[in-house]
């Protein structure tokens, strides 16, 4: 076999072989970062204990004093569900921010929080929001979502 052909037969073989890896890449990423496929997904509680076991050695190794160290927020169901029904009629996606409380905030300063925060058609939810809790921004925005206990 000649040096041409060897040579062809090595490009050949490594185009093959890069196609291949590109495509187990991209099925991977299809696979494992496709956010409509993990929308709506439940998981099990081992699963889940082990996420959260995970979550709370990565927040252990932070440089941050230990009270501003979020390991949950926690919210009553009730309350919660209440917010969440006057939410659906105009809202068709519920997002979850993670952010932080100023540090001048009475009860958490400087913790990491989550915020709720409605969308319709990928933008923020437009409508009221009743019981006289309304933190919206005056421009009809329906307010997100941010009274938890912050916990340790």
């Amino acid at each position: 076999m000649g040096d041409f052909t060897k040579l062809g037969l090595f490009f050949h073989l490594s185009c093959l072989l890069l196609l291949e890896i590109e495509i187990s890449v991209l099925s991977f990423r299809y696979i494992h970062q496709n956010l409509f496929l993990m929308a709506g997904k439940t998981i099990s509680s081992a699963a889940a204990s082990d996420m959260t076991r995970r979550y709370e050695e990565h927040v252990g190794k932070l440089p941050v004093h230990a009270v501003k160290k979020t390991q949950y927020v926690s919210f009553t169901l009730s309350t919660l569900m209440d917010y969440l029904r006057q939410a659906a009629p105009i809202a068709d996606e519920l997002r979850i921010y993670l952010g932080v409380h100023p540090e001048d905030h009475k009860e958490h300063p400087g913790r990491v929080t989550t915020i709720f925060w409605p969308y319709k058609d990928g933008k923020p939810a437009v409508g009221a929001y009743s019981e006289g809790k309304d933190g919206g921004d005056g421009g009809g925005n329906f307010p997100p979502y941010n009274d938890g206990s912050n916990t340790p």
